[in-house]
């Protein structure tokens, strides 16, 4: 009996000893050096007038135990991340918080150099789309055109098949910045557009469709130590502005919430729902670098 149980501990052992070393980070990395060279290829862009990175100082920080920080790309699982952040800090017992915006996010990787770990998600740039479009509605925060449409229609194919032909991409983006680029979030700040874009130096680019990477990614974080991966489910969508404005006295939210409830069935859709050609659309018109970078990546 005690034979049978050593035997079924040893196999536990190594089946954990083989999750944690067969994932090294490599492709993780390997993916981030791609986008940081596609992005370096593009030209006349700039980045967003805002961002947010989940940072941890770790104490003493050293180039082998960095201090980390996740850039979080909009609608790229960047809620889930910061969680993991936040929860690798706590094993480290490093100090929390959260940048807000590119000066501070610059002074953070001039003040660490390499002593700081910067990590970001891709996505698919087809499901990202739908997960924006989504968001945007849930928030209220889509064109008088687009929600006009949808009216008219009264069918989110057609709605959003409309949108990709007769919207821009840059305008809506000016309202609502999810709807900006991968790319856009990844580019440091000059305040203007620029020939040759300077990436954040991240150094590992996670696939949100893959939870094995995030547990590398957890892993990399404490140390390589075996503390079980927290749950990292995102925010509540009474967190959202839309949720936030139900429960608002505000007139101004009050109309765009009854508008928005009647039309968030008419827009919510997934990309399993798209069409050959939005789908063209998508990848070759609204996010034809998104796409460019997103397949080097998954060919590195």
């Amino acid at each position: 009996m005690l034979s049978i149980m050593r035997r079924q501990l040893l196999l536990v052992f190594q089946v954990v000893l083989t999750v944690v070393t067969s994932h090294d980070g490599s492709v993780l990395q390997a993916r981030a050096t791609a986008w940081k060279t596609c992005i370096q290829e593009q030209s006349g862009h700039k980045a967003t007038p805002s961002i947010r990175a989940a940072f941890c100082i770790v104490s003493g920080a050293t180039a082998d135990n960095p201090s980390f920080a996740h850039v979080h790309i909009y609608k790229n699982a960047g809620t889930a991340l910061n969680n993991l952040v936040s929860e690798a800090c706590k094993v480290r017992n490093g100090s929390y918080a959260m940048l807000r915006s590119h000066k501070a996010l610059e002074q953070a990787v001039q003040r660490f150099s390499n002593r700081l770990l910067l990590f970001s998600a891709q996505r698919n740039p087809i499901d990202r789309f739908f997960s924006v479009v989504a968001e945007s509605a849930r928030r209220g925060t889509l064109v008088l055109p687009v929600l006009s449409k949808a009216e008219e229609l009264k069918d989110p194919q057609a709605t959003l098949d409309w949108m990709l032909r007769m919207q821009s991409r840059p305008r809506l983006a000016q309202r609502e910045v999810h709807f900006s680029g991968q790319i856009q979030f990844l580019i440091r700040s000059t305040g203007k557009l620029a020939s040759n874009p300077r990436p954040w130096p991240i150094q590992y680019m996670v696939d949100m469709r893959n939870p094995e990477e995030i547990r590398t990614m957890w892993h990399i974080l404490v140390g390589g130590s075996l503390y079980p991966l927290p749950d990292l489910r995102g925010r509540h969508r009474k967190d959202t502005e839309y949720e936030q404005c139900l429960d608002s006295t505000s007139k101004e939210c009050e109309r765009a919430t009854d508008r928005t409830r009647q039309l968030v069935g008419w827009l919510v859709l997934e990309s399993r729902h798209s069409t050959a050609m939005m789908n063209t659309t998508i990848l070759t018109k609204w996010y034809p670098e998104d796409s460019k970078c997103y397949q080097a990546a998954e060919q590195a």
